[in-house]
């Protein structure tokens, strides 16, 4: 062979590997880019899912801060069930309470203060109510409407007990209210409160639009009726009810009164009993 065929020879070798390492390349080249795109689905979903659990997080945090409980439980294992128009008849327990004469004390003063005088408030009776299990409904400026439901396997007797202690506790929370706003330089609270008890209908109200889980009926419109009626200091509620929690709670209140009032829409006129803590 010629020196000229040798280089020719090597020449061609030389271009056939040069050839495989360019194949092989691009073949690396191609799974590294395949890697690369499978990397990032997978980070995209990883992504995906850590949002969505974070709104779940959210979600449950939200509910618990608005519903009972076994609702939310009730909703995370069914999210259909939120979305549900419509309610259940029960038995439950209403208090609403509310701050004397808040409309003057509104008057001449910044509505910041006002904010942080009801939010002091609020952190009171907040705790308050969830030590009685009560579900609070709203809040209506400075008034607050709370609900209580049977607990599993209790009477409703009980649940109503539960009712008229929390509300001679949230009369005493009143107190250690006051002392704060004092030191703050503030004017003190008085407060009323109104508890009923009876049937109503739990459920979501409202349109497809907008849902709101709340309660209806008679026994929230006479609870609302009894706090107008109260005294500052003072509970009140129907007789039948004292009956039950002295049974069961004697020494937690005094009986100041006891008379009937008539209540708008309703022809007999209801026994009650005016309480304060004792």
């Amino acid at each position: 062979m010629s020196l000229a065929g040798a280089f020719a020879l090597m020449a061609a070798d030389g271009w056939r590997r040069l050839a495989g390492y360019r194949r092989r390349d691009v073949a690396e080249a191609q799974r590294l880019e395949d890697a690369i795109a499978r990397a990032d689905q997978r980070f995209e979903e990883l992504w995906n899912e850590r949002e969505a659990l974070r709104r779940a997080d959210l979600t449950s945090r939200k509910l618990s801060g608005y519903l009972p409980p076994a609702l939310v439980d009730g909703i995370l294992a069914d999210p259909e069930l939120e979305l549900t128009l419509g309610g259940r008849r029960t038995d439950a327990a209403v208090l609403f309470a509310d701050i004397v004469g808040f409309t003057p004390r509104c008057e001449g003063t910044e509505p910041e203060q006002i904010v942080e005088d009801l939010n002091l408030w609020f952190a009171h009776s907040d705790r308050v109510f969830a030590k009685y299990g009560g579900i609070l409904d709203k809040r209506m400026g400075d008034g607050l409407m709370v609900v209580f439901v049977q607990r599993d396997g209790e009477e409703v007797l009980a649940m109503q007990d539960r009712s008229i202690a929390c509300g001679l506790d949230l009369l005493r929370s009143v107190e250690a209210c006051n002392a704060e706003l004092a030191e703050r330089a503030r004017l003190p609270i008085q407060l009323r409160v109104g508890v009923a008890g009876g049937q109503l209908v739990q459920g979501n109200m409202g349109s497809d639009q907008r849902l709101e889980y709340t309660v209806i009926g008679d026994v929230v419109n006479l609870a609302a009726r009894l706090e107008s009626a109260s005294s500052p200091g003072h509970l009140l509620t129907q007789l039948t009810l004292v009956d039950s929690a002295e049974r069961t709670n004697p020494g937690h209140y005094r009986r100041i009164e006891e008379r009937t009032i008539t209540v708008k829409g309703k022809l007999e006129e209801i026994p009650v009993a005016l309480l304060l803590p004792s």
